[in-house]
């Protein structure tokens, strides 16, 4: 009893050591923060720093920016009936023939010249104009495709993997229902239904690109969920909500953004295949792969014997650089948030 110092004073208990007042005036337990949130953002700057210091990562950010800023500012964009972006990189519209009222010089399949330097493509069009606004529709669709895929993928997979049980069995069976097709067969069939057109494509790809991402943060919802900062969040009553999103999700979240960033480039990849299909947009659009569809009669042989290289090598080469760069931003990823704690090798998802 001396250790403990038991005495009674004023109506109320009192142990040595033990501070009522200061345990009566703390924060509600829901307002708690699990321990593992200071190690949690110290691991992002440390990813973050280690990710500066990959000069190809870090170089293949800047091609894809560099990218994605040239098909922004390409042409004036309106939204609504207001300009919102009034620049315009591209010389000429993507539409335009250019033997038609502006230079009556010019002939289809031109190679490339100082005026034209990426050459004109079987309709007398600017093909460096037309790649710039290409962009916009390649990359644009990749970056919306995965932003959803991604997020429905976080909350299908945490909830699937935090009830485990007949809920996380049933849907896994989904998911391996989904995997049972391949991706592209299953965009090529909603396309077939719906129609080309650029919300089309991004229903495509949306439709069942969910699954690879639900499956991920699954299995790694199934470690986080028994950490002892989940048991002592469930223990203390946080709702499983809170529990979820406050607590599981955001560490489920590093080989998730790994494996986006290598789905982007399968998306392009992808939206450029039914392009060149001629189920994409719009044959008048200038869509990467739309621009090799309409050129690939020519591929063997072109107009009086001469093959126009230029007219398929320029959407090629602007698919390929853009994928790679894409990979090599995603292995950047992969190492600064470690290869073992992310478990996301190359083509994670297929």
């Amino acid at each position: 009893m001396t250790d403990r110092n038991i005495h009674e004073d004023r109506g109320r208990i009192q142990v040595s050591g033990f501070d009522s007042d200061r345990v009566r005036d703390r924060e509600p337990i829901s307002d708690w923060t699990d321990e593992s949130s200071g190690e949690t953002v110290g691991r992002w700057r440390r990813g973050f720093r280690k990710f500066k210091r990959n000069r190809s990562a870090m170089g293949a950010l800047v091609v894809v920016v560099v990218m994605a800023l040239a098909s922004f500012f390409a042409r004036p964009v309106e939204m609504f009936g207001v300009v919102v972006q009034p620049f315009s990189l591209a010389p000429y519209d993507p539409t335009t023939i250019l033997y038609l009222g502006v230079d009556s010089s010019v002939n289809v399949y031109d190679p490339p010249s100082w005026q034209y330097p990426m050459g004109v493509d079987g309709s007398g069009r600017d093909l460096f104009s037309r790649l710039l606004v290409g962009g916009r529709y390649s990359l644009s669709i990749g970056f919306i495709v995965v932003g959803l895929t991604a997020s429905f993928g976080l909350i299908y997979g945490s909830i699937s993997g935090y009830y485990g049980g007949n809920v996380d069995e049933l849907m896994m069976r989904i998911v391996d229902t989904i995997f049972a097709f391949p991706g592209l067969i299953l965009a090529l069939i909603i396309v077939a239904i719906l129609g080309g057109g650029y919300w089309q494509l991004v229903l495509a790809f949306s439709l069942f690109g969910w699954a690879g991402y639900g499956r991920l943060v699954r299995g790694e919802v199934l470690k986080i969920k028994e950490n002892e900062y989940v048991l002592a969040a469930k223990a203390l009553g946080a709702r499983d909500r809170s529990v979820v999103f406050r607590h599981i999700a955001p560490n489920a979240m590093p080989p998730l953004i790994v494996l986006a960033s290598l789905n982007i480039g399968s998306v392009v990849i992808g939206v450029a295949a039914l392009g060149f299909l001629g189920l994409g947009l719009d044959p008048s659009s200038a869509e990467w792969g739309t621009m090799l569809n309409a050129t690939r009669s020519t591929l063997i042989q072109g107009p009086g014997g001469q093959i126009p290289w230029w007219a398929t090598v320029y959407p090629g080469a602007a698919i390929f650089i853009f994928v790679m760069s894409m990979n090599m931003i995603g292995d950047g990823i992969n190492d600064a948030l470690d290869a073992q704690q992310t478990g996301v090798g190359r083509g994670g998802e297929d």
